[in-house]
């Protein structure tokens, strides 16, 4: 018996049937095989997915989506929208680096590379045009305007940016290339204001 002011450290296990806390997302339920590695968290259950380029795990769908996206415009599969370094992620997952999300998406190299919206969607993450949400105000109103919903990627990472005042994000949206549009998968400087949408990534 130790004094209670002395302080350890602890090193969890992850059992095959673990029992859900408030502080644990993951339910497996050892009476239905289908809810092994369903992550709970604020009202929607979210699967995982393996990726194949970096052997690291993912949500399946957008931060506060229904569903995993069935195409480019599906609604279900926007989700959320959060100022950069705003989201609350599931315990053990976080909104990835600039460096974690370009090794999946615009610089995959097993799989789909994502080069514009129809490889997004095909990529192992299935990422929709879901737009976000702009901070500066037009004739309607002040700030939280949609644009872009089903025409741009718009997704942070956690790294900021130098020069916006913000954060970095990944863009796939119609571009000039020789003077010509073209849709291009990039990654750019956003404003911390500005809503985007999160994928989180295991920590």
């Amino acid at each position: 018996n130790l004094d209670r002011a002395y302080g350890f450290s602890i090193r969890c296990i992850k059992t095959k049937f673990s029992v859900s806390t408030a502080n644990d997302p993951v339910v497996n339920d050892p009476s239905d095989p289908s809810t092994e590695d369903t992550i709970n968290f604020n009202g929607f259950k979210y699967k995982t997915v393996l990726s194949p380029n970096t052997g690291k795990i993912w949500l399946d769908r957008n931060l506060g989506a229904k569903r995993a996206a069935t195409s480019s415009t599906d609604t279900d599969a926007y989700g959320a929208y959060y100022q950069f370094g705003a989201a609350k992620c599931p315990v053990g997952f976080g909104v990835p680096t600039e460096a974690e999300l370009k090794a999946e998406t615009t610089e995959a190299t097993t799989g789909i590379k994502v080069i514009n919206f129809d490889s997004a969607l095909k990529n192992f993450l299935q990422i929709p045009a879901a737009g976000f949400l702009n901070d500066i105000g037009n004739d309607s109103g002040p700030g939280n305007n949609p644009a872009g919903v089903g025409e741009q990627v718009a997704m942070w990472t956690k790294d900021e940016s130098v020069v916006e005042g913000g954060g970095r994000s990944l863009s796939v949206k119609n571009d000039r290339v020789n003077r010509e549009e073209v849709l291009i998968a990039k990654f750019v400087n956003s404003r911390v204001t500005t809503k985007l949408s999160v994928r989180c990534v295991k920590d």
